[in-house]
């Protein structure tokens, strides 16, 4: 059951029987979703094991390269002081909550928490290789 295209077939199988199931056969569904939770939960372990045995520069580069995404998203940010003149009043009235919410449609269709949920991933990846290999030393 290691084989990562027997699992996508078996969910695909698990998901077919769900839609072709009578919606009043509670048991069935109740069955039929356990077995999909318990297929998917293999292939996050899957997953998981294959994602640990990265090498390390792989992960630095993957780490870097979305490091400069999310510098690149931040700097294509609305300036919320430039735009409405700076000083006391800066960011103040209808406008500065335009800029708000336009900063934020950006971040969402960005995939900005993705990214940053991502890199944080990685991070602890490494550092539980980094862990690792000292332990090891």
């Amino acid at each position: 059951m290691d084989d990562v295209g027997d699992l996508v077939q078996q969910l695909a199988q698990v998901q077919d029987r769900l839609l072709a199931l009578d919606p009043s056969d509670h048991a069935g569904k109740y069955a039929l979703e356990k077995e999909r939770d318990a297929l998917r939960s293999r292939a996050s372990e899957f997953a998981s094991r294959v994602e640990s045995e990265r090498p390390v520069a792989d992960i630095e580069r993957e780490l870097a390269a979305l490091r400069a995404q999310v510098e690149t998203i931040n700097k294509a940010k609305i300036d919320m002081v430039m735009q409405s003149g700076g000083g006391t009043n800066a960011g103040a009235g209808a406008d500065g909550m335009g800029g708000i919410v336009l900063n934020q449609q950006m971040a969402a269709a960005s995939g900005l928490d993705r990214i940053k949920t991502r890199i944080s991933h990685l991070e602890s990846l490494l550092a539980s290789v980094t862990a690792s290999e000292v332990t090891s030393d």
